[in-house]
């Protein structure tokens, strides 16, 4: 079943087929210019729009669990996400379609065949055969691949002590800390290690992490979310500074150096896209902060910010008191964790 060099498979063919089954979760709208069982294929080669897909996956699979959060009677299993599931299902019967139609066509061509040619077609029907279980397989895994990441967010939800509300003092965990700057609630980030197993994607947190300390290979990707309770804190920046003194840049960045707006949320709210650590973070202790502000913060205004303060301040969380002294209203609150060189076997833990 090789690809129709007609079809468009180009990043914003793919991009805009995926987000119109997130939105709408109707696959046969979403697919009706590039076939979902391309599309499937495809992510294996891209890791572009792998990516894309993996953001969108993650936030379904979030959504899903708001609103089962909050039904009076939680079920023991986890809710399929109507993206995943979608997009399983229109993968698995694109390809059984395809399947099809090739076999119809083929059996049109069977009263002139040759036994020769009988032969090839039986060899052809079973490599087929094997291609559409391994695409079975493949939409199985799936359905599947949040529930690692539904399980610590259950987890989460029943133990997380970190979001404060009123005026309740924040009690930091031995990685985590916060700077505090005029009447705000304090907000709350979370770092998770995604690493690629068989069964997809595997979530682990800093609560999963032994002595709070989350340990990452730079094969896998970090994932950022956070918890603001303050409707004033209506933006903010994220980013990372090494035990090196080295600044990596989540957002804004210098490529995207628009302000983030966040809002108030009432739970954990995934942050921009996977961060590949192997691009550009160096194995050591990477502690990530947060900056919540009452003002729109754009990259230059963030990097004054993170210049003024320097890099072994921010790092060794000694910063307390600057927001107000740069005049910046709002709290800054930062979790750590260590990039390890080689690949985890165990999920990231160490």
């Amino acid at each position: 079943m090789n690809d129709d060099p007609q079809i468009d498979l180009s990043h914003e063919a793919v991009s805009q087929a995926l987000e119109t089954l997130f939105v709408e979760e109707n696959h046969d709208k979403a697919f009706q210019k590039v076939p979902a069982w391309q599309v499937h294929r495809h992510l294996a080669d891209c890791e572009v729009c792998r990516r894309h897909y993996d953001g969108m996956a993650l936030a379904d699979r979030l959504l899903a669990d708001r609103l089962l959060s909050n039904e009076a009677d939680q079920p023991e299993e986890a809710p399929r996400g109507g993206f995943e599931t979608g997009f399983a299902e229109a993968s698995f019967m694109g390809a059984l379609d395809q399947m099809l139609d090739e076999e119809r066509s083929a059996s049109e061509q069977t009263d002139s065949a040759s036994s020769a040619d009988v032969v090839d077609l039986g060899a052809e029907r079973s490599r087929r055969m094997q291609v559409l279980r391994q695409l079975s397989l493949a939409a199985a895994v799936l359905l599947v691949a949040g529930a690692s990441w539904y399980a610590f967010n259950q987890n989460q939800s029943q133990n997380n002590n970190a979001v404060v509300t009123n005026n309740d003092e924040f009690q930091p965990r031995s990685a985590a800390t916060t700077d505090r700057t005029g009447p705000f609630d304090t907000p709350a980030i979370e770092i998770f290690c995604a690493e690629r197993t068989a069964d997809g994607m595997q979530f682990t947190g800093t609560k999963d992490a032994p002595f709070g300390l989350l340990s990452c290979p730079k094969n896998a990707e970090l994932k950022l979310a956070y918890d603001n309770a303050s409707p004033e804190l209506s933006h903010a920046a994220f980013f990372g500074v090494s035990q090196k003194g080295r600044i990596y840049w989540y957002g804004p960045t210098p490529a995207d150096m628009g302000a983030v707006e966040v809002g108030a949320t009432d739970e954990l709210t995934p942050f921009g896209e996977s961060i590949r650590l192997g691009v550009n973070h160096e194995p050591g202790k990477v502690r990530v902060i947060g900056l919540f502000a009452a003002e729109p913060l754009d990259f230059p205004s963030l990097e004054r910010v993170v210049d003024t303060i320097g890099a072994e301040a921010l790092f060794e969380d000694s910063a307390h008191n600057k927001l107000d002294e740069l005049g910046v209203r709002g709290t800054m609150t930062s979790s750590t964790f260590e990039v390890i060189d080689g690949e985890a076997s165990d999920g990231g833990k160490r």
